[in-house]
């Protein structure tokens, strides 16, 4: 049912709604002795903002705040002052991974513990029709079960490690690239679908979008490690640091549990970009994918809401099908557990 508003009481509400907010954050700057605390909405200071350069990581997203030592700062600065992300960029240069990260300052709100629970009363009444997510994505349906040989293992699990920075969201990567093998559009074994020239950036040689020797090399263990360590050399200085973090991937990638949860959310999507490229909301409401997609049919994107994800998952190079491919098998993953 369409939307319907009592017009003359539109502007009665606002005041209602207005004299509660203020209410409710006057209450929070409260202490348990009915004190004001400290905040930062009653002093004066000035904004800044910071950017800073480091090694390459997963998972900062915009507007997630951050925790910066400020100890050099005035009182009313680290007392009273946070940090929020407002631009996160990525690129591969001399054959290191960086992240290059924009924050600025905004004042400290104080939580809000003292919750006002009397009822408030809004004029008027509207009737709304449910709101639900977009629904131009084509029906799931199960695809090919995806198998391959110790290439494929190895290559699955260095991609992973770069390309997102929590278990979850690193199962998420690889069920995009057992979809991609399952798809008849892409390559058609795991391997394959990693190495493909202008897929992965972490893969990319220094300055190019080809994929570097050493990750078309990745066959086997000692290939894979080498691989991870070129990749981000300041971070996986020795063989063992850079096993470790294969094992951390193939703990993630074996799990059934969340290569469930991966099935169900990302479905059939084959393709995923930082949130620095566009968010959900932005690449929904263009329905488009990139160049390829100049009729915006493609699917809804998705992200994780949870966890520390980092990417927009979705469909590009003209596919348009929804075929969710299953991960390879638990025989497959137990024949590789004595490898760490």
């Amino acid at each position: 049912m369409p939307s319907s508003f009592v017009e003359s009481r539109i502007n009665q509400n606002l005041e209602v709604a207005t004299e509660y907010f203020k209410a409710l954050v006057s209450e929070g700057k409260k202490d348990s002795n009915d004190k004001l605390k400290q905040s930062a909405g009653s002093l004066g200071f000035i904004p800044y903002n910071i950017s800073f350069t480091m090694d390459g990581i997963g998972g900062i997203k915009i507007y997630n705040e951050l925790s910066l030592d400020t100890s050099f700062l005035p009182a009313g600065y680290t007392n009273t002052t946070d940090f929020i992300v407002t631009g996160v960029d990525h690129k591969i240069a001399n054959g290191d991974w960086e992240t290059n990260v924009n924050v600025t300052l905004i004042p400290r709100t104080s939580p809000i513990t003292n919750v006002i629970t009397s009822s408030l009363k809004i004029f008027g009444s509207v009737e709304t029709a449910p709101i639900s997510a977009p629904t131009n994505t084509t029906e799931a349906t199960t695809g090919t079960s995806i198998l391959g040989d110790d290439a494929d293992f190895w290559s699955l699990l260095t991609i992973c490690i770069f390309e997102d920075g929590d278990a979850q969201s690193r199962a998420d990567i690889a069920q995009s690239i057992y979809n991609r093998a399952g798809s008849g559009v892409y390559k058609t074994s795991i391997a394959a679908v990693v190495k493909s020239d202008g897929q992965y950036e972490p893969a990319f040689a220094s300055g190019t979008s080809v994929t570097s020797t050493v990750w078309k090399n990745i066959k086997d263990k000692a290939t894979a490690i080498a691989a991870v360590r070129a990749t981000k050399p300041q971070t996986y200085t020795t063989d063992q640091l850079a096993l470790d973090a294969l094992k951390s991937v193939y703990e993630a990638l074996k799990d059934a549990a969340k290569q469930s949860s991966s099935k169900t959310f990302i479905q059939g999507r084959t393709d995923f970009l930082s949130i620095s490229q566009g968010t959900v909301a932005q690449r929904n409401a263009s329905k488009k994918a990139g160049p390829n997609d100049p009729t915006g049919k493609r699917g809804t994107f998705v992200m994780r809401d949870t966890g520390t994800p980092n990417n927009v998952f979705g469909w590009a190079n003209n596919y348009l099908q929804n075929k969710v491919a299953q991960p390879p098998g638990q025989d497959w993953w137990n024949k590789y557990q004595n490898q760490f």
